[in-house]
């Protein structure tokens, strides 16, 4: 759980419209606001692709939201950038937050496991 804790990640649900929405917050808004986009069935998608990136099976993601974030993964890293566009047009462009792969797979088991309660 110590990688729940570094990034201060936690679960709660909001009043939305009077719908009960389940959220996700985390010490950098990019990550919780990537996976806030996310249904459970992208979420068991995107445990199976991280899982693939840490075995080796597949070596590159590129997941872009409808928010315009985008998300870059490789073995090693995740990258995050709030404008998508800036990476498109620059694949050297800086990335607004990187965190270790492993770090972020054990992030959206989490969330995949809160929604699924």
């Amino acid at each position: 759980m110590s990688v729940l804790n570094d990034y201060k990640v936690r679960f709660g649900v909001q009043d939305a419209f009077g719908e009960q929405i389940k959220m996700i917050y985390a010490n950098n808004g990019l990550i919780s606001n990537f996976l806030y986009e996310h249904s459970l069935i992208e979420v068991n998608e995107l445990v199976d692709i991280f899982t693939k990136l840490l075995t080796g099976e597949i070596t590159f993601l590129e997941k872009p939201t409808q928010s315009f974030l985008l998300c870059i993964a490789n073995l090693t890293e995740t990258k995050f950038y709030d404008e998508g566009d800036i990476w498109y047009n620059n694949p050297n462009a800086t990335p607004d937050f990187v965190m270790p792969t492993s770090d972020f797979k054990v992030i959206v088991e989490a969330w995949r496991d809160y929604l699924a309660q």
